[in-house]
């Protein structure tokens, strides 16, 4: 179980990874805006059982929303 949070909004979720957690954070709140200078905003994601922590760039986490819904394959 993670816990996501960008700029006071945040929620729990069942992944399997920091990264994909806060890939399902991006589908639920998609007013997380997109940046197209150098930096993306910063989703931070926490481990319930471990504390363990990690930020990700937000528009890495919607490429990685659009494989959790199928708009994209590995394929």
């Amino acid at each position: 179980m993670f816990r996501c949070e960008y700029c006071g909004i945040a929620g729990w979720y069942e992944a399997e990874t920091f990264f994909q957690a806060a890939a399902w954070f991006i589908l639920d709140h998609p007013e997380v805006e997109s940046c197209d200078q150098d930096e993306s905003p910063l989703i931070l994601v926490v481990e319930k059982d471990t504390y363990k922590m990690g930020s990700y760039p937000a528009d890495m986490c919607r490429v990685e929303a659009d494989y959790l819904v199928g708009l994209r394959s590995h394929a």
